[in-house]
């Protein structure tokens, strides 16, 4: 009886343990399982990731292919869908599509109008890891070499160009007719990224459109016409305001002439400025080989917000001599000169003012120049106790303006800008301008 109940109870302990190496055989083969299964998610995304970038890789060389072709004829772009192939060196549309490998690319050109087109490159694949991928880009090309009618005689010089501090206006680009006729400007369009709107046109400091109001990209604007004398100097656009930031945005413009005729140029998203202002810098005295000669005298007032205006030679050096202080506010320690400010009688001059202040008082009380690029900072040098001052330049405008700047336009947002300051200032300064001949 003894015997019988061991031999029971070693065989429900054999039971026990084969019922326990089950289950561990089945947990295992279940952890197993599952580590392989992250395994292959982990191997098919990586293999989903390296698809993906070579596909955006063939999508962007897509659209640098057909950017190529047109530089060298826009002609060769022609509607339609395409592939692209490398021959002898240079891009070339082939057939209806190109492959690699697994991938597949179609160019699709459409016209916009007569000198624009809208470009968008495919990719698509079959993934060996999961469902087919597809990318797209996209982008607009025009005729940069138009040179029919009067958008042919259009010139634009964009290599100054920037966005002002503020992010939100685009400034510095000027315009000249080239032709042997008068030409006009009759409606612009920009293209720009963003949902901001465009609140004004300025050009040679008349608002063509706007301010107020909003349109968005691409809107054809019915600006007021701006007329371009042949031989004339350049004229500057003095900025294209956006209702929000313009950072990091590329702009295409359009100039459409009286005659139907358009120019476009296309401008890589402009680096900001670092103040909302030029500076004009130049050295104490004209260039080696040149002798100065005195072609007038002239007293800039302290109370006249624009100034005088001087006609000169466009890209002629000149030297400008700057002399003499004024008074700004009513204390009678209150003085300024050309570049510098003081409260305390010269004692010492006040760092946050002058041609070498901090915003918001950089500029304010100080002798201010247009000397091409819209008025701006010239740089008089350090500060003189004979408060006498020169600087040699060549504008590249025919006339210089010059004025005494107490928070001039509205570059930093305070009470009295727009020279709203000036009412309690008084004296002049003398200005004297010599060609360097």
């Amino acid at each position: 009886m003894r015997n019988y109940i061991f031999a029971k109870k070693r065989e429900e302990q054999a039971g026990q343990s084969l019922a326990e190496i089950i289950i561990a055989v089945g947990v295992f083969a279940i952890g197993m399982a599952t580590v392989g299964m992250l395994v292959l998610n982990a191997q098919s995304s990586s293999i989903r990731s390296i698809e993906r970038t070579k596909a955006v890789f063939l999508a962007k060389e897509g659209l640098e292919a057909i950017r190529s072709i047109r530089n060298g004829d826009y002609d060769y772009i022609t509607d339609g869908t395409y592939g692209i192939a490398l021959s002898g060196g240079r891009w070339t549309l082939s057939g209806a599509s190109d492959s690699q490998d697994k991938f597949t690319r179609t160019v699709s050109i459409t016209s916009l109008d007569v000198d624009t087109k809208r470009i968008e490159s495919n990719v698509s694949w079959q993934s060996q890891s999961g469902p087919p991928g597809n990318v797209v880009y996209s982008e607009q090309l025009a005729d940069w070499e138009q040179t029919q009618g009067q958008g042919g005689e259009l010139d634009v010089d964009i290599s100054r160009a920037d966005l002002a501090y503020s992010k939100d206006s685009l400034r510095k680009i000027k315009i000249r007719n080239i032709g042997s006729s008068a030409i006009t400007i009759d409606r612009m369009a920009v293209w720009f990224n963003g949902g901001s709107l465009i609140r004004g046109i300025r050009i040679d400091g008349n608002d063509i459109f706007g301010p107020g109001g909003g349109a968005p990209s691409g809107t054809e604007l019915n600006v007021n016409d701006v007329v371009l004398n042949s031989g004339s100097d350049w004229k500057t656009i003095n900025f294209i305001n956006f209702s929000g930031s313009a950072e990091n945005t590329d702009f295409i413009i359009k100039f459409i002439m009286t005659d139907g005729s358009t120019r476009y140029v296309y401008l890589e998203a402009p680096p900001i400025a670092g103040d909302p202002f030029p500076t004009y810098t130049g050295s104490p005295t004209c260039p080696v080989g040149t002798t100065a000669v005195l072609i007038g005298s002239y007293s800039i007032s302290s109370t006249d917000p624009d100034g005088i205006t001087i006609s000169i030679i466009a890209n002629q050096f000149y030297r400008f001599n700057a002399s003499g202080t004024f008074k700004y506010n009513s204390p009678v320690n209150n003085n300024a000169d050309a570049g510098f400010s003081t409260n305390d009688n010269w004692i010492t001059t006040m760092a946050d003012y002058g041609i070498y202040g901090t915003d918001p008082n950089k500029g304010a009380h100080a002798l201010l120049a247009d000397l091409g690029l819209g008025v701006g900072i010239v740089d008089w040098g350090i500060y003189n106790s004979t408060h006498t001052y020169s600087m040699a330049f060549a504008p590249s405008t025919s006339s210089a303006q010059f004025l005494i700047g107490d928070r001039y336009g509205s570059w930093y947002s305070t009470p009295w800008q727009n020279q709203s300051g000036m009412s309690d200032n008084s004296r002049s300064l003398m200005l004297r301008v010599y060609r360097c001949n």
